[in-house]
């Protein structure tokens, strides 16, 4: 039996870029996306603002285009999706992450799920266990991802619903619409058979996280960043969200999604059939949890048990007035002054979109 390996390197502000390329070469990524692939990037766009942490980062998107290009991917077969968050507008999102000059440089394409795309209807090959009875009318998949080969972009995180937030979580915000929200109840099971609906439809899938900022609460706005440095890459995107589990502190298989993953032959969650190349891990634990619910997420079930109803759009309106303007101007800035200081606000500043 092949045994799964993940790939964990530190980095730095002068080197970021470069070692996403050693990071992916070392994770023979091209064994899984191959150069005549059409290739998605799927990026993690978790809120429109940016906050460290919380989405892929420019660099994380910067450094894996450069690998790609610089390894023989012509960018005409290069796209970068932005899934159907609820309540995010990835139209700001790609500003305000500043992920549009990072794809002007290289002249790739970008696609947002949530304005135009067709959806077509998913038919189970193998048992799922929660999403035919989350969706009776049928389970719908964007159709232009279908046969597609994907990179899973995440960020470092641990989140309220699952516990961590990596590669399965991107994997679900990438393949479903809005009505996603649905699964919230039986979220571990979901990210499940989401994984196994994307073994069935995409052509090969690979995973680069970022955790040179890790974010620690229950997100997405509640977190508290950290600066830690580090980048992770996988074919098998259960074994590497083992790897980051327990980076953060967290037993993989105590996640429900991990152990169900690994129990369905999905990947891999058992650290022990597990192999760890680049840095020395097995003293690196962060500690990290989800700590208490907060307002935005309150807000954000508030919103889901009122679907429907007339006064859903009245819940709408609290959660951007709390996210956008109470917590992200009088919360969220002062942690990222605090947070990004020096060379990595640096590199940060280099992706603001030059204009005149």
């Amino acid at each position: 039996m092949n045994r799964s390996r993940v790939s964990v390197f530190g980095t730095s502000p002068a080197t970021v870029l470069d070692d996403y390329g050693k990071l992916m070469r070392k994770a023979s990524y091209t064994g899984t996306v191959k150069p005549g692939d059409e290739t998605v990037l799927a990026v993690d766009l978790s809120w429109h603002h940016f906050f460290p942490s919380v989405s892929t980062t420019p660099w994380q998107l910067d450094g894996v285009l450069k690998t790609l290009i610089d390894d023989g991917f012509a960018p005409e077969r290069l796209s970068v999706c932005y899934g159907w968050r609820d309540g995010v507008s990835t139209k700001k999102g790609e500003v305000f992450n500043r992920f549009v000059p990072v794809l002007e440089r290289y002249g790739i394409g970008a696609f947002h799920l949530s304005e135009g795309e067709r959806w077509i209807r998913y038919e189970p090959k193998t048992a799922l266990r929660i999403l035919p009875e989350i969706f009776p009318e049928g389970i719908y998949i964007p159709e232009r991802l279908s046969g597609k080969s994907v990179i899973l972009l995440p960020t470092m995180k641990t989140e309220a619903l699952s516990i961590i937030a990596g590669a399965l979580y991107t994997c679900f915000e990438t393949l479903f619409d809005r009505n996603s929200t649905r699964a919230y109840g039986a979220f571990h099971e979901a990210l499940a058979d989401a994984f196994t609906i994307a073994g069935d439809v995409f052509g090969g899938i690979f995973t680069v996280m970022d955790g040179v900022f890790t974010g620690e609460g229950p997100g997405p706005l509640s977190y508290m960043p950290n600066e830690r440095n580090l980048l992770l890459a996988s074919s098998d995107p259960v074994a590497l969200d083992a790897v980051a589990a327990f980076l953060m502190g967290i037993d993989p298989l105590s996640i429900p999604f991990i152990r169900l993953a690994h129990e369905d032959g999905l990947g891999t969650g058992d650290l022990n059939v597990i192999d760890i190349d680049g840095e020395d891990i097995s003293s690196v634990r962060f500690a990290m949890n989800t700590g208490k619910t907060g307002m935005d997420t309150r807000l954000r079930l508030l919103e889901k048990g009122l679907a429907g109803s007339l006064l859903r759009p009245l819940a709408r309106i609290l959660t951007v007035m709390y996210s956008d303007f109470h917590w992200y101007v009088r919360i969220g800035e002062k942690r990222i002054r605090t947070t990004m200081k020096g060379e990595w606000l640096k590199v940060f500043e280099g992706y603001r979109k030059k204009t005149g």
